[in-house]
């Protein structure tokens, strides 16, 4: 009604109210949002998600309202699941850095021991006098000083006690006290070569590092390698595997996703 007490008859859309002005108006809602209004956005939709998560022990209806809020912000979703996959491939690195760490520290702790595999097995016996025994009388050149028991530290077998039946005889692992023996007998193990060769021999004795249970198998897939004709030979030295290559070229096997028959006798890769 105006001042002079007539009614004044107005435009309908006249009277509308918020909502019906949001509406009415759709340039100024669908109007291009910039970059800082999508990440104004996303840093509150991730402060509400945060909110809601530091309150979901105290109640159980948040965590509808939670998955509901991830489900219906792809932006925040897609930032979520980025984030997660981030995280995890940094934990990855490092889980595998901490390994191959650990891995290097224990093999440096079997730097003095050796594995004798094939001397025969006897109740009562003294590992100590069978590996000497061995040493001295196969593996030795002539020339070279005899080692007595003060050049091992300890010695026994690996694994469990051989069941009734089982005619395999258990490796035996030795720690020497210095370097320098262990060093002589495995430069040496070629020497027996001879002994096994004799045919009048019971068995055959082969002396290996005492690898750790991670490069055991990183050896035994690069000696497939050499078997299936990718490589011309792998051998170890203080704990390092090395494999040479077909061109002739000596690298050490640092990768343990090497596979037979997918090398191309090349191993860039190592």
């Amino acid at each position: 009604m105006s001042r002079h007490g007539k009614s004044v008859s107005r435009n309908p859309g006249s009277n509308r109210g918020p909502t019906q002005k949001f509406v009415s108006q759709p340039s100024k809602r669908l109007r291009p949002c910039s970059d800082s209004d999508v990440s104004q956005n996303l840093s509150q939709d991730l402060q509400e998600l945060s909110d809601l998560l530091d309150n979901l022990s105290k109640n159980e209806d948040l965590v509808e309202q939670a998955a509901s809020l991830i489900l219906n912000k792809p932006a925040l979703r897609n930032n979520i699941l980025d984030k997660l996959v981030s995280d995890t491939n940094d934990l990855k690195s490092r889980t595998r850095n901490i390994e191959d760490r650990l891995d290097d520290l224990e093999q440096y702790s079997r730097k003095l021991c050796l594995k004798f595999s094939g001397i025969p097995e006897n109740i009562d016996e003294d590992t100590d006098t069978l590996i000497l025994n061995t040493v001295n009388n196969f593996l030795l050149p002539p020339e070279h000083n005899k080692l007595d028991k003060f050049a091992i530290c300890n010695s026994h077998r690996l694994g469990p006690p051989r069941r009734h039946g089982q005619t395999r005889p258990r490796d035996i692992i030795v720690r020497f006290v210095r370097y320098r023996d262990r060093a002589s007998v495995y430069n040496n193990k070629k020497n027996l070569k001879g002994f096994n060769d004799n045919k009048n021999n019971g068995y055959r004795i082969f002396v290996n590092e005492a690898l750790t249970r991670r490069r055991s198998v990183l050896f035994s897939k690069a000696r497939q390698v050499v078997r299936s004709g990718e490589a011309k030979g792998t051998w170890t030295y203080d704990g390092k595997i090395y494999l040479r290559r077909n061109d002739g070229k000596k690298v050490i096997v640092r990768s343990a996703q090497i596979q037979p028959g997918k090398c191309s006798g090349q191993f860039g890769h190592l």
